[in-house]
């Protein structure tokens, strides 16, 4: 069974409920100096303990610009491995001349509301990200045999995009949830539609709607689905570009 087959049997395929993300209240902040188009914490500890922690640690660099990639990457493994704190925090934009990584500074930004929730929702969360440039996000996400072009495609049309990455230790797993924000109902429907349109397709991991979440989706302007992978796998197919 080949990698894509194999992680597809571990996907939850199950779009969940978006809804659900307006119990939690806001309250994190994230050590940065200002707002970036793409911000995000590292969870030091958990991520030690994982088997795919230091491709997890250095996978936000995939969202920055392509001649900034490495660059990226490096730093934020450099800090992962060498900080004692029990987070790192990271920013980058378009036109910076180089990610931000904090540790700690006086001046915090808060993290968006949406990706707060998200991450509220994590058992033993390893990373949170959050950025208002879906387009660059989806043209890597469409190369990831584990998302699939068709998500691709549709994490390109979204508002914003927060992603939560958390493990499963005993069955060594990780669930990795991403929340779409869409500017209205009808393109967040829209969206739901063609997650689903695929159902049970390996090539593009067609997802599988609970019944009356079109409702949900309409009401909330969100989608926010979830895919289970082995961490082994993910360790060995998250590669460095």
């Amino acid at each position: 069974m080949n990698f894509r087959r194999r992680t597809f049997w571990l996907v939850t395929s199950l779009v969940l409920t978006a809804s659900a993300i307006f119990w939690f209240t806001r309250g994190t902040s994230l050590s940065l100096e200002r707002n970036h188009g793409t911000i995000g914490r590292i969870f030091i500890s958990t991520a030690r303990q994982s088997s795919a922690g230091l491709k997890i640690a250095g996978a936000p660099a995939l969202i920055d610009e392509i001649n900034r990639v490495g660059s990226t990457r490096d730093r934020l493994v450099t800090a992962f491995q060498s900080t004692q704190n029990p987070t790192i925090d990271f920013g980058f934009s378009p036109g910076d001349e180089s990610v931000e990584v904090a540790p700690a500074t006086q001046s915090r930004i808060g993290l968006p509301a949406i990706a707060d929730a998200l991450l509220k929702a994590q058992d033993n969360p390893l990373l949170i990200v959050y950025t208002s440039e879906p387009i660059r996000f989806a043209q890597v996400a469409a190369r990831r045999s584990w998302i699939g072009p068709l998500a691709g495609n549709v994490f390109a049309s979204a508002r914003s995009i927060s992603i939560a990455v958390d493990e499963d230790a005993e069955a060594g797993r990780l669930h990795v949830t991403f929340a779409l924000e869409f500017l209205d109902s009808d393109a967040a429907e829209a969206a739901l539609k063609r997650l689903t349109s695929a159902q049970g397709d390996y090539a593009q991991l067609g997802f599988i709607a609970r019944p009356g979440y079109e409702r949900v989706v309409r009401r909330t302007q969100l989608v926010v689905i979830r895919i289970d992978v082995q961490s082994s796998e993910a360790a060995e197919h998250l590669p460095p570009r």
